[in-house]
Order: structure tokens, then C-alpha cells, then sequence
């Protein structure tokens, strides 16, 4: 089953009011509520646009590909790329015990890296 998880979204980004998110960025409200109770069963192009200027990110990063058991796909299927991979981690949890002078390396570190890396428009 193909549906759309803007959960794994929200965690990554640091999102914690979602609701309030989406409507900043153009999703009207019966919409958004509908995405995140998980009632919504289509979605047309311009909501996907707008997610995915919102989040930065490409329509495959909104969608999971959830094979039902009976299903069976062929190894190199590209569904198969829409699987999502669970990345338990969270940085204020990760880093709430860190010593500070380790802090603020780890801060520099992925400063650096985000400074090195190409910019997307914004």
C-alpha cells in the first residue's frame, strides 16, 4: 500500500505543531486535518507541491510503500524505494547529557558540513 507518512517529516525537521505548519504553508485546514488523522485517501498535485516546497524535499519523501503481505514484488522493483528505514534519533535527546565544550565540537562539525554542502533555493 502506497500512503503518505509526513510523520518521519516532522520529527526530522523539528516540527512540533504540524497542524499549524501545514496551514503556513498553503494546506487549508479540513486538508490538513484529514492528513495527519490519516483519513486522507488522494491528494492532488498542488498539496504535493506545496509539501514538498515546504519540506524541502521530493514527492518520494512524503510517500512509504507498505507491501501487504501477499504481496510480492520483485527485489529491484522501484516501490521498493519508497520503503522508509526508521532513523530512531533525536538530537535533543542525543545530545541532553553531552558534555558542553563536545557540544559545541559536534555544533562546529555539522556547521562546517552544512557550509560545505550545496544550498538549495529556499
Amino acid at each position: 500500500m502506497l500512503k503518505l507518512n509526513l510523520k518521519h517529516l516532522f520529527n526530522e525537521r523539528g516540527i512540533t505543531q504540524p497542524y499549524t505548519y501545514l496551514q503556513k504553508h498553503g494546506i487549508p485546514r479540513h486538508t490538513a486535518r484529514r492528513i495527519l488523522n490519516g483519513e486522507h485517501t488522494h491528494l492532488h498535485f498542488h498539496y504535493v507541491e506545496l509539501l514538498c516546497k515546504a519540506f524541502i524535499c521530493t514527492p518520494n519523501d512524503l510517500f512509504e510503500y507498505i507491501p501487504a503481505q501477499q504481496d510480492t514484488l520483485a527485489a529491484n522493483h522501484p516501490l521498493n524505494n519508497l520503503k522508509k528505514e526508521a532513523l530512531d534519533f533525536s538530537w535533543l535527546q542525543s545530545t541532553a547529557n553531552m558534555p558542553l565544550q563536545e557540544l559545541h565540537q559536534l555544533i562546529r562539525k555539522v556547521k562546517e558540513e552544512i557550509d560545505q554542502a550545496p544550498q538549495t533555493e529556499r
